[in-house]
């Protein structure tokens, strides 16, 4: 209870301003208790590191007292999180940034629109709940009609062309004249959830 009172005071009183509430749990030696106390409200992190997924579970960090990251929160208009962006190793999250996912910003994965999760949804700021699958940041381009496992056909370079597809693997390898027909004079133009896509799997042989 009297950490609850402490932690709303951070933001309103100018008691623990400057580095006094950091000061102040260092010298009461709570130790790993804080890091309790703070994942007893930042439950959807607690929640990644009970899985063991995610950069707070990494060899650089798990293990760490919060606060010797994010200090005391400083009022209300504090930035908790703070990272150099361009060197910030990406591995350490579980997932390795490769191709054309090394040149943009954060900001164009981690964002509200890419979240599910509707509680997460709501923090503008926080670097949660996307998950390693592509449709998790990119529109289905198949509309469900084949695998999730994108990575089976494209790269991580550019969607198009399909750089891993090759036709002798789907039980239908292309000779003669097929070879040089187009794809869509095979695989018809068809439309799922309002969207345009090609019958890439409703062939029969």
């Amino acid at each position: 209870m009297f950490f609850a009172v402490v932690t709303r005071q951070t933001h309103q009183s100018p008691l623990f301003s400057g580095r006094s509430f950091e000061l102040y749990f260092m010298s009461r030696s709570w130790g790993k208790n804080i890091r309790k106390k703070c994942l007893s409200c930042h439950t959807p992190l607690q929640q990644k590191i009970t899985q063991n997924k995610g950069y707070h579970v990494s060899k650089d960090i798990k293990g760490k007292a919060c606060i010797s990251c994010h200090s005391e929160h400083h009022g209300v208009n504090f930035e908790m999180i703070r990272f150099d962006k361009k060197t910030f190793n990406h591995n350490l999250t579980g997932y390795e940034l490769k191709g054309a996912h090394k040149k943009i910003d954060c900001t164009q994965c981690h964002s509200p629109e890419n979240i599910s999760d509707p509680v997460l949804k709501k923090n503008k700021k926080t670097y949660l709940g996307l998950t390693t699958t592509c449709t998790s940041c990119h529109e289905d381009y198949h509309q469900k009609t084949l695998s999730n496992q994108c990575s089976n056909c494209h790269g991580m370079e550019s969607f198009k062309p399909a750089s891993g597809f090759d036709h002798s693997n789907t039980g239908f390898p292309l000779t003669g004249g097929h070879k040089g027909v187009s794809c869509t004079e095979c695989h018809k133009t068809e439309t799922k959830n309002n969207k345009k896509v090609s019958a890439l799997c409703r062939c029969t042989f």
